[in-house]
């Protein structure tokens, strides 16, 4: 992908921020000497905290992932004002407050997109192909596996990750049972981290294709 391509901003964003925090944790095992392979060995001084990093890595991937969708997702219907087409009404006050079409435009394409992002994962790949026809994962299996992630990511903003009736419910297959802690090791971290990244990549992809590209940028 074309980096300095004018709407390659929501990647360029996603790939810095994963990369620090990728360092991050990367410093934290390598100052302790060891491998994430490695990681349920004792480390005298880290073993009581290379859990919580762990978590906090994770979660602190997948906010950064969901994040770069409402970027995207942004920038789609902002340069695609006709894809925010809904019942929804405006006031002449609301369109007043606007100086310019692009102004109004940018406000209605926020707006737009706080309220996709209530939607789980799913349901919000799921509106996206059947109303737009833009499909966030090209993979059923990286839908499913992806959601599991912010499943895991509630678990642990929401209920300092132990497993719950609502994640058993969503998850289906889970490992895991009522009651216990999420286990998210360094090596979990590493390759869901990998599994993120391939994901973000190809949705930029999509939507530079199928959305941006014809166009010219809004300035």
């Amino acid at each position: 992908m074309d980096l300095t391509h004018p709407y390659a901003a929501p990647t360029v964003r996603y790939l810095k921020e994963s990369q620090l925090v990728i360092d991050f944790i990367g410093y934290l095992l390598a100052t302790a000497g060891i491998r994430p392979e490695e990681t349920n060995a004792p480390v005298p001084g880290l073993e009581k905290y290379l859990p919580l990093i762990c978590e906090m890595t994770f979660q602190r991937n997948v906010d950064n992932f969901l994040t770069s969708i409402s970027d995207i997702l942004t920038i789609v219907f902002t340069v695609r004002p006709e894809m925010l087409t809904s019942e929804e009404k405006l006031t002449y006050k609301e369109v007043l407050e606007y100086e310019t079409k692009q102004e109004l435009i940018a406000a209605l394409a926020e707006r737009k997109v706080m309220d996709l992002s209530f939607k789980g994962l799913k349901e919000l790949a799921e509106y996206l192909s059947a109303k737009h026809g833009f499909v966030l994962f090209e993979q059923a299996a990286d839908l499913e596996r992806a959601a599991i992630l912010v499943e895991k990511r509630n678990l642990l903003a929401h209920n300092r990750g132990y497993v719950n009736k609502r994640y058993l419910t969503r998850v289906k297959g889970a490992k895991e049972k009522l009651g216990e802690r999420l286990n998210i090791d360094a090596r979990h971290v590493f390759d869901e981290q990998l599994f993120l990244a391939r994901s973000n990549g190809e949705m930029q992809k999509g939507a530079l294709q199928r959305f941006l590209l014809p166009v010219t940028p809004v300035a």
